[in-house]
């Protein structure tokens, strides 16, 4: 199966619960807020939380449930936990690393797309030891698409060269856009990308690794 993956032009990688195994210590931030709320989170707040960057997640907390003094005060209480993961404790979620040396063993050219600040992403991904085999690493803090926006996966795989003219998406084509086994991109998404990029966006489902690809 890997051969599909092999062919690709371009991987792009979410980072969290995919490639680092930080998934864990999120949801312990995220469920230490949520519980302060008491309130009774529907499916679609927490999807929109969890797409959006650290700093509009500070003031969907702060602005829209009262948590806290102020924004910094909510960022502060993300950062001190999660900081310390990515600078010193960062690990790969199962099969990841093996995943990512076949990819570059077979000349892949690879990114990272994620709502994760860029300095939690590189600090984890310079502690696993891949940073610098990457083509580029993107926060959704810097690019302003979120991660449900089929512009961001355009932008990135025409800015980094990994879609050109007459190419083809190879094999199954997979969105970043709501958390899950390697959704298929909605129709709006298909259509956006149909022709332009060949490539293959991954995100995992957290009880399914890269190993059983």
């Amino acid at each position: 199966m890997f051969e599909k993956f092999a062919n690709a032009s371009g991987i792009i990688f979410d980072c969290d619960g995919c490639l680092l195994d930080s998934m864990k210590t999120w949801r312990e931030v995220e469920f230490g807020l949520i519980k302060q709320t008491n309130h009774e989170w529907t499916q679609d707040e927490l999807e929109e939380m969890r797409a959006a960057p650290m700093s509009e997640t500070a003031k969907i907390f702060h602005e829209r449930w009262g948590l806290l003094e102020s924004n910094e005060a909510v960022s502060q209480y993300m950062h001190d936990t999660m900081w310390d993961y990515y600078n010193n404790r960062a690990t790969f979620r199962q099969g990841a690393r093996e995943f990512f040396e076949k990819l570059q063993t077979a000349g892949v050219p690879c990114c990272v797309v994620s709502s994760t600040p860029t300095k939690y992403l590189n600090a984890g991904l310079a502690h696993v030891g891949i940073l610098d085999e990457l083509v580029a690493v993107f926060s959704t803090e810097e690019t302003h698409l979120s991660k449900q926006d089929p512009r961001l996966f355009r932008l990135i795989a025409l800015g980094q060269g990994l879609a050109g003219p007459g190419r083809r998406l190879p094999g199954a084509a997979h969105g970043l856009g709501q958390p899950g086994f390697l959704h298929r991109l909605p129709q709006r998404e298909k259509d956006c990308l149909r022709g332009a990029l060949p490539l293959i966006s991954l995100h995992c489902h957290p009880l399914l690794p890269l190993s059983a690809l």
